[in-house]
């Protein structure tokens, strides 16, 4: 196994998770995303956002909302494995 598969694999090991106290963590993770995904399509879209501050957080927007695929993708992928 290459590097990307150990860390994929250690991933996917990591949402397994069947306690309600590690699903609770997970949904409140996923809340915190969301609502900086939020703040920073606020940002974005503002009068009052120009130039580089517009475009660094067009780009914080994106990386959040990677971030939560990601997450979403990797929980789907753990129960599957899970069943």
């Amino acid at each position: 196994m290459n590097k990307q598969e150990d860390a994929k694999t250690e991933a996917l090991k990591a949402f397994m998770f069947r306690s309600n106290e590690s699903a609770d963590l997970y949904k409140a993770v996923l809340v915190i995303c969301d609502l900086a995904l939020q703040i920073e399509m606020s940002k974005v879209m503002s009068s009052g956002t120009l130039g580089e501050a517009r475009i660094h957080s067009a780009g914080r927007m994106d990386a959040i909302n990677d971030m939560l695929i990601e997450f979403q993708k990797l929980r789907e992928e753990a129960k599957t494995h899970m069943s």
